[in-house]
């Protein structure tokens, strides 16, 4: 199993499969396999449980120079948020460490 971050830009394989990361890895290894810690902040600190059709993202994605708090944080439709990472990760992928990326153009 794979579990895609696009935060990241990683995909980070997983001992479990799909039946198994449910009934045992979620339940053991929370933390590992979802952040709980970094969740439950998110909502102490007034973030809104995401619907069905909606993640918890980075407004900045760590690969662009975000930072992994909750502040750089927000809800947004899921589909989205997953399409726009995948183009912004693709465009950006290999480019050296702190280069300027002046326009991006989303969906070409």
């Amino acid at each position: 199993m794979l579990l895609l971050e696009p935060g990241t830009g990683e995909a980070l394989e997983i001992p479990a499969n799909f039946q198994s990361f449910h009934r045992r890895q979620l339940v053991e290894n929370a933390e590992a396999a979802v952040a709980l810690s970094f969740y439950k902040s998110w909502l102490a600190s007034g973030g809104q449980v995401p619907a069905y059709d909606q993640c918890i993202g980075y407004k900045r994605p760590l690969y662009l120079g975000g930072v992994d708090e909750v502040t750089n944080l927000e809800v947004g439709d899921f589909d989205v948020y997953w399409t726009i990472s995948a183009q912004l990760l693709s465009r950006t992928r290999g480019l050296p460490v702190g280069t300027k990326i002046n326009n991006v153009s989303i969906g070409d």
